[in-house]
């Protein structure tokens, strides 16, 4: 489950029908008309009075502007807002929520546009969020396709760490030294007079040691919010954090490509899940 968790939760670049609400409106607005015009798509047909290009277009811009107001109003959900960080989640559930509302305009424009009929009721509702889900898709899902690019899919590889700044943790020895990036570290280790870092570098296992104490690599490290002291002899970098068993009494953690379990101090289980609640979810 953690896993499933740690693979929906992939950050992706927000969609980018999602962050330009004009370009939204009037993108939405011409590629109904044309797509409807060219295709005749799931049966459209035309009122007689206007004839189907009329028919199409009175569809069209209606819809277009309250794709722009739908747009306006998914990010002013604070879920949705521009403050927080946008994963896959994220934008497979605002690909519905824009599908859904337009349907809904879809169902009520047709009151307007189409000869009367009895509309009011749930299978033409459906049909409209049907027809609006089959054809919206087109466009949402061609900018989700172009993010994919934008993804990080191996937080270890040269691709995604090239975007980060290296960190430099110094040893107790003057010319000693070790460089690494975040993403490439799973966990630190004390071993007597040295400290273990073990990391994951192109998707294998490595280990580096420096001649210092874990306190002090701890404190070379206080602006990497995501990676935390979880016991005395262990730092680690919880970005890498797969699944999380035990108890208040004491976690134990599991990291992505490892076999050990390392563990978070009695003393420090107490807010260890109030403080970081994203790994228990």
């Amino acid at each position: 489950m953690q896993e499933i968790k740690r693979q929906i939760c992939r950050p992706v670049a927000p969609n980018y029908l999602f962050r330009h609400p004009v370009f939204t409106g009037v993108a939405l607005s011409l590629f109904l008309f044309l797509f409807t015009i060219i295709y005749h798509p799931l049966g459209t047909s035309a009122n007689p009075k206007f004839g189907y290009a009329l028919t199409m277009a009175l569809y069209a811009i209606p819809l277009g502007i309250s794709m722009w107001a739908g747009t306006h109003l998914m990010n002013r959900i604070p879920w949705f807002g521009k403050s927080g960080k946008w994963h896959l989640c994220k934008e497979f559930l605002a690909i519905i929520f824009m599908l859904l509302w337009a349907g809904i305009v879809v169902y009520f424009l047709a009151f307007f546009i189409e000869p009367p009929a009895d509309r009011w009721n749930m299978a033409t509702f459906l049909d409209s969020c049907r027809g609006a889900a089959l054809i919206g898709i087109i466009p949402y899902g061609a900018g989700f396709l172009l993010n994919l690019r934008k993804m990080p899919t191996d937080p270890t590889n040269k691709e995604a760490v090239s975007t980060e700044n290296p960190l430099r943790i110094n040893s107790k020895l003057k010319k000693e030294h070790l460089k690494l990036y975040p993403s490439q570290l799973l966990y630190v280790e004390a071993d007597g007079n040295y400290v273990i870092f073990h990391t994951l570098k192109d998707k294998k296992r490595e280990k580096q040691i420096l001649r210092n104490s874990i306190s002090d690599i701890a404190s070379q490290l206080t602006e990497q919010k995501k990676i935390v002291r979880t016991h005395r002899a262990f730092l680690v970098n919880l970005a890498q954090v797969t699944t999380v068993s035990g108890n208040s009494a004491g976690y134990q953690l599991k990291l992505a490509e490892t076999k050990e379990l390392i563990p978070v101090a009695r003393t420090l289980a107490r807010n260890f899940r109030d403080e970081h609640p994203e790994l228990f979810e």
